[in-house]
């Protein structure tokens, strides 16, 4: 009874910062009082207290052996809330910081042996004493700079994986770039290795189109010398234009034979390209989507908005948009057609588009 009555003395006098060594049980080590508590009224005193592992728990007269006495002192930050994980982190950091210690041996029965228990303590009043005699120890901010180190250490290691990141993703564009260009030294658009930009190469330098391969190997191929200006329009809206998901068959009807020629060779182009593609280990390029031809093709003919939209899934807005990136891609083959006739027709139908409500909306 007496010996209960000194653990609860013990208890109640403990003062928040105070340092006790916790003998047994599952949080038994080292532990920082947080919250004073005296006691009274029939309740035995049960101070709250911060462990090495960041956790907080009520000290209670069940959880030692002993009377306990504070090993020493530590500072609490003003702004310490123990409901916060980083005051809980930086608080149990100072913690093993002043009493720099292993944990006793146990054995399977969970008591400790006098003779290793003895041991221990001497390594541990040994450890400590070095550790108080180190020129650091007498700093007042020690508590301070130690929190400063740690978050430095963890800012450096996070700078570290990020240029670690940028470094594999550099890595990951220059095998990109290796293969674009042994893929074009093998089309012919560059040489020697990819040393030297070919004629192609300069021709296909002036094409801004997602599917710019895809288009230049049209004009080298002359799939589009057959049609007229109209015809030109309707294969090259297949370039630029990609249904949506949920779209039906923009429309059901086709163009003429001769744009159908086109647009089949145009498809056999693309297989060609996408296997080599894939062979090289790129993106494959997506294929011509023939959704909006025959409309696009009924547009530079001259026909009315409604009439080339009825039938269609296309809203009026939506199909303004494609008509002005055709006439864009005109423009650009007309700059780089490798025959005057070509480049003749092209601008031909780039005027064919840009008309009515095409050229009305030009400045939106």
């Amino acid at each position: 009874m007496a010996e209960r009555q000194a653990i609860e003395e013990s208890l109640a006098g403990l003062r928040p910062g105070d340092v006790v060594r916790i003998p047994r049980g599952r949080h038994a080590g080292y532990a920082v009082v947080i919250t004073a508590d005296r006691g009274g009224y029939g309740h035995p005193p049960a101070p709250s207290v911060l462990t090495e592992d960041r956790q907080v728990r009520r000290l209670a007269a069940a959880d030692v052996t002993s009377a306990l006495a504070p090993v020493l002192t530590v500072r609490l930050p003003r702004d310490f809330n123990p409901r916060q994980a980083k005051s809980r982190r930086d608080l149990a950091a100072t913690l093993r910081i002043r009493v720099a210690h292993e944990p006793p041996a146990r054995e399977p029965g969970g008591r400790h042996t006098r003779g290793r228990d003895s041991e221990l303590e001497q390594q541990v009043t040994a450890v400590r004493r070095e550790l108080r005699a180190h020129p650091c120890h007498e700093c007042p901010d020690r508590e301070e700079h130690a929190r400063w180190g740690a978050t430095w250490w963890r800012l450096r290691r996070d700078v570290d994986g990020a240029i670690a990141q940028v470094e594999s993703r550099t890595n990951t564009v220059a095998r990109t770039f290796d293969r674009v260009c042994s893929l074009l030294d093998e089309l012919g658009y560059l040489a020697d290795h990819g040393q030297v930009v070919t004629d192609a190469g300069r021709m296909l330098s002036r094409l801004y189109t997602e599917k710019d391969l895809l288009t230049a190997e049209c004009l080298r191929s002359g799939v589009w010398n057959t049609v007229d200006a109209a015809g030109l329009a309707a294969a090259v809206s297949t370039l630029v234009h990609e249904s949506r998901r949920d779209d039906g068959q923009t429309s059901t009807k086709s163009p003429p034979g001769d744009v159908i020629v086109a647009l089949d060779r145009m498809h056999q182009l693309w297989v060609r390209l996408i296997e080599r593609e894939l062979a090289h280990g790129l993106q494959p390029t997506t294929a011509p989507d023939p959704s909006i031809a025959w409309s696009m093709q009924r547009w530079a003919r001259g026909h009315r908005l409604d009439d080339v939209l009825r039938g269609t899934d296309l809203a009026p807005g939506d199909f303004v948009r494609r008509c002005k990136q055709v006439v864009d891609l005109l423009g650009q083959l007309a700059d780089c057609a490798p025959h005057p006739a070509l480049a003749a027709k092209a601008r031909r139908a780039a005027d064919s588009v840009m008309r009515g409500v095409v050229a009305a909306d030009r400045l939106d």
